[in-house]
């Protein structure tokens, strides 16, 4: 019995890691689709209103730690509400959306480098992608579901 609970302990980890660089690498390309969205409204790249477009590594970079800081800020955000009666769950929510953003806009500000400014540019782009990215899995997973049903 011993065997097969560190098998799938094990085999935990493992999905864990594969899933946590699945992660790393379409938020990496979610946030070069951003600054790539970015750069075209702001006149193209080079142009003195873009932002630096990073490498892919770079990109892998910055997502981890906007990760890192927006885990952290959660954290905090989660024990300052379970200290107050009148934070519940859905308070929490509502706080750390924007929380979320104002950190993603300042990590990419910080690391990329580029103004503060453009960082939120930058982010509401990267929302923007994310947002296409989750309605097209929807769909998929939707008409998967739906001819599953139907079968």
């Amino acid at each position: 019995m011993g065997g097969t609970l560190e098998a799938a302990a094990g085999l935990t980890i493992v999905f864990f890691l594969v899933g946590f660089f699945i992660v790393l690498v379409v938020g990496a390309i979610i946030l070069r689709a951003g600054c790539w969205l970015f750069n075209k409204m702001a006149g193209g790249e080079g142009s003195p209103g873009s932002v630096p477009g990073p490498g892919f590594g770079k990109a892998i970079l910055v997502v981890l730690v906007t990760l890192i800081v927006q885990i952290v800020a959660g954290i905090v955000l989660g024990a300052i509400g379970s200290l107050r009666a009148d934070m519940g769950p859905a308070m929490i929510n509502l706080i750390s959306l924007p929380l979320s953003f104002l950190v993603s806009a300042g990590m990419i500000s910080a690391l990329l480098p580029t103004s503060f400014v453009k960082g939120l540019g930058v982010a509401v782009c990267e929302y923007i992608m994310m947002i296409v990215v989750f309605a097209i899995v929807f769909v998929i997973f939707g008409t998967i579901g739906a001819v599953m049903l139907a079968g």
